[in-house]
């Protein structure tokens, strides 16, 4: 069994708030590697790559804490374009 981590991809922070055509994310709260960037599970490369983010930011810190040990950090983003997704996957 693959731990959630594995299947972890990570868009850089600067890319994903860069201004760009495409489907946004407003004002969430997000899970994120300080050198790597935010945070997106990616376990099937048919579908979408699931952002790992929530409104609240206490439920954020749950998810941290529960499925990555508290290793991420938390930061709410003011916007995030999903379109740089694509072009970071493997």
């Amino acid at each position: 069994m693959t731990s959630v981590e594995d299947h972890l991809i990570f868009v850089p922070t600067r890319k994903a708030t860069s201004r760009q055509y495409g489907e946004t994310l407003i004002g969430k709260y997000w899970l994120i590697d300080p050198d790597k960037g935010l945070a997106f599970f990616d376990r099937d490369k048919d579908r979408e790559p699931a952002p790992q983010c929530n409104d609240s930011e206490a439920i954020a810190h749950v998810i941290n804490k529960k499925l990555f040990g508290g290793k991420l950090t938390v930061k709410q983003i003011r916007v995030v374009y999903l379109s740089a997704v694509e072009r970071c996957r493997k």
